[in-house]
């Protein structure tokens, strides 16, 4: 990595500190603190490891038997990071999606603030603002890969087995971090083995067939007006739910 890098560092900082960057490309921790200062970068917002600074519910995810814990699982899936220091996840949204953080914080009981970043990501390479939290425990880490989620999950995620009356709010937080709903069709991104899994999950609940494709080189999951009962299922008994996507389930499909 070059000092003046400002896009791979401003994204290592969304999930590392300068001391884990450092360890990452050889150098020491300063030295990133050198560069980060340098490109006018904040430093990380990840906690110390081991604090117990805010409380947590580290048993949170030990057992999957709410719809709340079914769905936080279902967003970490879609748009959590898991630190591969084996120690945190990290979940991000746009700074308007706000509301949805805070949320997954009094789920998993936690007391830990809500974060702004400024990073370089996505598709247009543009510094913008994303919103973020930290859930700092080895166990919910644990936990987290019995059910199937690792660190490289955007590649190999799979469908979770947890109970099937929790299945909806699970696949809720899935199209809430990784689906689009518009006015003809509802569309969810993911890996090839949790598209299949939700489209076996859908299908078993509703009866419906959501047709897989690529779209934009991204294995996708796509739902048509003859499909409406899926999103029925998905978002009538929601809980915990994603305002603008359940603005736009009742715009266009309720």
């Amino acid at each position: 990595m070059l000092a003046t890098d400002f896009e791979t560092l401003s994204a290592l900082l969304v999930t590392m500190n300068d001391r884990q960057i450092g360890r990452r490309f050889g150098v020491t921790g300063r030295t990133i603190g050198n560069w980060r200062r340098s490109l006018c970068l904040s430093p990380s917002t990840l906690p110390n490891i081991g604090s117990q600074k805010y409380q947590l519910n580290r048993s949170f995810f030990r057992s999957i038997d709410t719809p709340d814990k079914a769905y936080v699982l279902g967003f970490i899936i879609a748009d959590g990071a898991i630190h591969r220091s084996g120690k945190t996840v990290t979940i991000a949204v746009k700074p308007s999606d706000v509301k949805i953080l805070e949320s997954i914080q009094r789920s998993a009981g936690s007391t830990a603030p809500v974060h702004t970043r400024l990073v370089t990501q996505g598709f247009d390479n543009r510094p913008h603002h994303l919103a973020l939290i930290h859930l700092s425990s080895k166990a919910i880490v644990s936990d987290l890969a019995h059910l199937g989620v690792h660190p490289a999950k955007s590649s190999n995620a799979t469908f979770p087995s947890i109970p099937p009356h929790l299945e909806s709010h699970l696949v809720r937080g899935l199209f809430d971090g990784d689906g689009y709903i518009g006015r003809r069709l509802f569309e969810l991104v993911g890996s090839s083995p949790l598209l299949e899994g939700v489209r076996e999950c859908v299908y078993r609940h509703t009866d419906c067939q959501l047709v897989r494709r690529t779209n934009n080189n991204h294995p996708s999951l796509f739902g048509y007006r003859r499909d409406r009962s899926a999103l029925i299922w998905i978002y009538e008994s929601a809980t915990l739910a994603l305002e603008r996507k359940l603005d736009s389930y009742h715009r266009y499909w309720a």
